[in-house]
């Protein structure tokens, strides 16, 4: 990640994505970047955008923009929330909602 001053950052992340324990399912090449502005100190905007290619048991591609709103609800507890679109190559792009409650220890 990186932080250009008091308000905006953003956080760049790459990987492969394998989900099974007892039998493995398609694996995904995964990148993802997400813009952030610092609205108040408890509120967060942000902007975040998935490109999926599943590489392995499987051969489609998908894109997410879900822009986001991450509130503090008290000091060690936030809340995430989105509402995006997901294109993918499979069928006809669909909305997402995402929602998250975090309690960092």
């Amino acid at each position: 990640g990186y932080r250009f001053d008091a308000h905006w950052s953003m956080l760049s992340m790459a990987g492969l994505r394998q989900v099974g324990l007892r039998r493995l399912g398609p694996t995904a090449l995964l990148l993802n970047h997400s813009v952030f502005y610092d609205f108040d100190p408890e509120t967060v905007l942000g902007l975040e955008v998935n490109l999926r290619q599943d590489i392995a048991g499987d051969d489609r591609t998908r894109a997410l923009v879900i822009p986001q709103i991450h509130r503090r609800l008290s000091e060690l507890t936030s809340l995430q929330a989105g509402l995006g679109v997901e294109f993918r190559t499979d069928r006809d792009a669909g909305l997402v909602a995402a929602l998250r409650l975090i309690r960092e220890f």
